[in-house]
């Protein structure tokens, strides 16, 4: 029976691993394109796909929250859930399921609009389309049907495991997807090569024509991603155990959702290049891109792995269906803490490894193409020894290590009954380390403090000296002067040393792995966006891979 148990248990933490990175992904992306979405979107006139960008962004934004927490708590058939009036787990499932299926409905839309205007209108474009979305519904339809799947009702959360049959039925709506994906990247690639070879016969480019950027220009990259991403999607519903099945549904929904949307804000963007110089400062720190699910009980199952092994070894705790009598240990006095540890580590990792994957096609064009400088070389060597060291240490962080080979002393102890590599800091040691911060804290304070004193200054000479029409754009300035960067890391550092001095001994210092990721990433993005002013000439190419 225990062996069962420990397989639900890591088939659930598993779960609610994915499930966090996908709203983390969701949310960070949308609150670093948001100033390009304003520029883009809010101050335009809105058109069929400014609505459907808004209502597929904004409706995945909310409801993957709200359906995130509703899928940690523990709902049955005999309670009555008030906010969403929803009876049982398996109806929560299956909102869930429809409303992935409609944010896929909103994407297909797009990508329709999208193969139709570069296809100049072509009829046969629309029939084929309308007659392959008939087929996806009535698909979509008879498999959200007679479900046939079980509720773990002795595991937190509101987690389905699903049957080999019922899994094959819910992976038709993907498959649909997959073939719908597949056809418009079809139609890219052919429409792509064809615009290539119409420019190079009649002349049209100068310097001939640059496969690479008609290929950026025409979204194939959006399309191979969503294509790529969505066919891991589908083989997560044939071989996984149970309650993996379909695990990376929500994931493989928000990597269409982000790509399509990015895509939509920069076909827009580029459609304002009478307003270039403003748009590009906003797409600049617009593209911070980045991208939780959680209210934290993953953390408790790994307790009540380990707690359920050593009832074994010992025989303290007769083999039992009731877990509540392990799980209310003197051990989960701590867990709270360290789960909570573990969260923001992963929310870190994501955020750095996301961000450097978004802003990579922008780090080539204005790092590695270009003559190395130190500015160059100190940005390569930040980036990368964070990017692959946090995710070493991240992983080392999760084994049990012994406190033999310390290199300094400090007042700090490991919980030995609970998995991974986590240090208890007494006041005083957590004082003593909060030090640095507090000394970086004071540097990004004056770099704030002379950063804006400078800024107001060029502000007010350029209005002086009538350098603009219509005056000076003081949030462009601040924007280009990295205003809002300093900004960010010093409130990050802020709350990072608060989290030495007010909280529990476990989450002394929780914060430190976050705030760094947030300074690396923040200073990462306004060296390329530096860098990248100075290769306006460019511009319209670097605009694309900015993208």
């Amino acid at each position: 029976m225990h062996a069962v148990q420990v397989a639900a248990i890591r088939d659930l933490r598993i779960h609610n691993y994915i499930e966090m990175i996908s709203v983390v992904i969701l949310w960070w992306d949308h609150i670093i394109s948001f100033p390009l979405e304003v520029t883009s979107i809010w101050k335009r006139p809105k058109t069929l796909i400014s609505w459907i960008y808004l209502v597929n962004r904004y409706l995945a934004s909310i409801s993957r929250i709200a359906f995130f927490v509703i899928n940690w708590e523990k709902l049955s058939n005999s309670v009555f859930y008030t906010f969403l009036k929803l009876h049982t787990c398996k109806t929560t499932s299956l909102l869930n399921q429809i409303l992935l299926f409609f944010n896929q409905a909103m994407i297909c839309l797009l990508l329709l609009i999208r193969v139709y205007a570069i296809y100049a209108r072509d009829r046969r474009i629309l029939y084929l389309f309308a007659t392959m979305c008939t087929v996806m519904l009535t698909a979509t339809i008879l498999s959200l049907v007679k479900q046939r799947s079980s509720m773990q009702t002795r595991l937190s959360g509101c987690k389905l495991a699903h049957t080999e049959s019922n899994a094959i039925r819910l992976a038709v709506p993907w498959e649909c997807m997959l073939v719908y994906d597949a056809v418009v990247l079809l139609l890219t690639i052919i429409k792509t090569y064809s615009l290539a070879a119409t420019r190079a016969k009649v002349s049209l480019a100068t310097n001939g024509v640059h496969i690479p950027t008609i290929v950026l220009r025409d979204g194939i990259l959006y399309f191979v991603g969503i294509t790529v991403s969505n066919a891991i999607n589908i083989m997560f519903f044939y071989y996984p155990p149970p309650l993996l099945k379909g695990a990376l549904s929500t994931l493989n929904s928000v990597i269409n959702i982000t790509l399509v949307s990015r895509m939509v804000l920069n076909l827009r963007d580029s459609a304002t290049q009478s307003e270039v110089e403003t748009q590009v400062t906003a797409q600049s720190w617009g593209n911070l891109n980045f991208a939780s699910r959680g209210t934290f009980r993953d953390m408790q199952l790994e307790t009540v792995l380990d707690i359920s092994r050593a009832a074994l070894a010992t025989k303290r705790h007769p083999a039992s269906d009731n877990w509540s009598d392990i799980i209310e240990s003197d051990s989960t006095r701590i867990i709270g803490p360290s789960r909570l540890h573990n969260y923001v580590q992963i929310v870190s990792v994501v955020i750095l490894w996301w961000d450097h994957i978004v802003s990579f096609p922008l780090e080539v064009t204005s790092i590695w193409k270009r003559p190395k400088t130190l500015v160059s070389w100190i940005y390569l060597v930040n980036r990368y020894v964070a990017s692959i060291g946090n995710v070493a240490f991240f992983v080392t962080d999760w084994e049990k290590l012994s406190d033999e080979l310390a290199l300094v002393k400090q007042d700090s102890s490991t919980p030995t009954n609970l998995p991974g590599c986590k240090l208890a800091h007494t006041t005083q040691n957590a004082i003593r380390l909060a030090v640095p911060w507090e000394c970086m804290f004071v540097y990004d304070a004056v770099v704030l403090i002379l950063t804006v004193h400078k800024t107001y200054r060029l502000a007010a000479s350029r209005a002086k000296a009538s350098l603009t029409p219509n005056g000076v754009h003081i949030p462009t300035i601040i924007l280009r002067d990295g205003v809002l960067y300093f900004i960010g890391m010093t409130v990050s550092n802020a709350l990072n040393i608060l989290c030495f001095y007010i909280t529990p001994p476990l989450l002394k210092g929780g914060l430190s792995t976050f705030n760094s990721v947030i300074d690396i990433t923040l200073v990462s993005r306004l060296v390329l966006n530096l860098r990248d002013l100075a290769t306006r000439p460019e511009i319209e190419t670097q605009g694309t891979q900015q993208v």
